[in-house]
């Protein structure tokens, strides 16, 4: 029995002719670590075997959308070589999770690694509590912490907006785009969404998790608009994928993301061509002592990037960051939420700018990769 189980993992090894390799190119000059995506069509039938150059076992991801994802480490202007054949995998580690949480008011909460962003659902609609934008959870570890918060804080009412040890929720939403939300705008007045009215989990891990959200009908300009939303988050990123559409805009309007502004610290913010970040002080700046880094990246067309002061202060809040698309007609849009947090993965203002810039660099010179069948 011991002889078949060795002669079983030999043949791991042993090259056929379903096996591919993937070779992974870093066409920049800063090291790489991210997810990609290969065309599934391209390789074998699932299950498969994921191999790096030392023959580890890597785990790998199939998408809604016929995607293969991989966790690919690229040295500076260096390749990286993959093999692929169809076989059993072992069970793999998932480094991004989330789940709707029924228990507390319909939320969404999903994390990685690095960060956690929540959605609020219908519920906290129904209770009439203003909360319009994605909220953020902070992370001491690498490990999947949310169910944990929840638990704690809903049987056992230890609150998770205080650090235990893993993680809190001490970030403000509040009447503001929290971080990142998407709106209308009819003139310089920004449209608030409200929260979601369906979702659907599309990828549930081991390297990515998307959700898509679907809003209920608004009016808007005499318009009857309809707000979708997918999000998208991969393992080892601070930045979460967003890609928004309207349906029912017969007239252009302008689009915006953002975030809120706190009046305890209205200075510490970077403007680019194509992003945004900021140093959150948290919704309690001289208890927590610590900074949630945030920031808004739009690689692709953005017409105005600024900062607006709302008349009066609305309790902590200041105003928004926001980037801004003027003649928007409800076509999809992709842009990125970054956030990261002081005590655990970015330690300072300047490394979270660093940290932006080269995501922004990275969406503009992709890995590239290229599949070669072994005979």
């Amino acid at each position: 029995m011991r002889i078949l189980f060795v002669l079983s993992l030999l043949l791991d090894f042993i090259p056929t002719s379903a096996q591919h390799c993937v070779e992974v190119t870093n066409p920049s000059a800063v090291q790489r670590h991210e997810v990609i995506e290969l065309d599934g069509r391209l390789l074998p039938d699932t299950p498969l075997v994921v191999r790096d150059a030392f023959g580890i076992a890597c785990p790998w991801q199939l998408t809604h959308d016929g995607k293969l994802l991989l966790y690919a480490s690229v040295r500076p202007l260096g390749q990286a070589v993959y093999t692929i054949q169809h076989g059993q995998s072992q069970p793999m580690q998932h480094y991004v999770t989330g789940r709707y949480y029924p228990e507390r008011s319909d939320d969404i909460s999903f994390e990685n690694d690095r960060a956690g962003f929540r959605i609020y659902g219908p519920e906290t609609q129904r209770r009439g509590e203003q909360s319009f934008g994605i909220d953020l959870w902070v992370k001491r570890s690498s490990e999947p912490v949310l169910d944990s918060l929840y638990k704690w804080d809903i049987s056992d009412h230890v609150s998770y907006h205080l650090d235990h040890g893993s993680g809190m929720d001490a970030y403000g939403v509040g009447p503001t785009l929290g971080c990142g939300t998407p709106a209308l705008m009819v003139a310089d007045s920004i449209c608030y969404p409200w929260c979601y009215e369906s979702y659907q989990i599309l990828d549930h891990g081991p390297l990515r998790f998307t959700v898509q959200l679907d809003f209920p009908q608004v009016v808007i300009r005499g318009m009857s608009v309809r707000e979708h939303r997918v999000l998208s988050l991969d393992r080892g990123s601070n930045f979460c994928k967003v890609t928004v559409w309207y349906d029912g805009i017969d007239s252009p309007l302008c689009l915006t993301a953002g975030f809120a502004m706190r009046t305890a610290d209205t200075s510490s913010v970077m403007l680019g061509d194509h992003y945004i970040h900021y140093a959150d002080p948290t919704v309690d700046a001289s208890r927590h002592n610590s900074q949630i880094y945030v920031g808004l990246v739009f690689p692709d067309k953005v017409d105005v990037i600024c900062t607006r002061a709302f008349p009066e202060p609305v309790g902590i809040n200041y105003g928004h960051g926001l980037g801004i698309v003027a003649g928007y007609t409800g076509y999809k849009y992709t842009y990125y939420i970054g956030m990261a947090w002081s005590d655990f993965d970015v330690r300072s203002w300047q490394e979270w700018h660093v940290r932006v810039e080269q995501f922004l660099n990275a969406r503009q010179s992709p890995l590239t990769w290229q599949i070669k069948k072994a005979g």
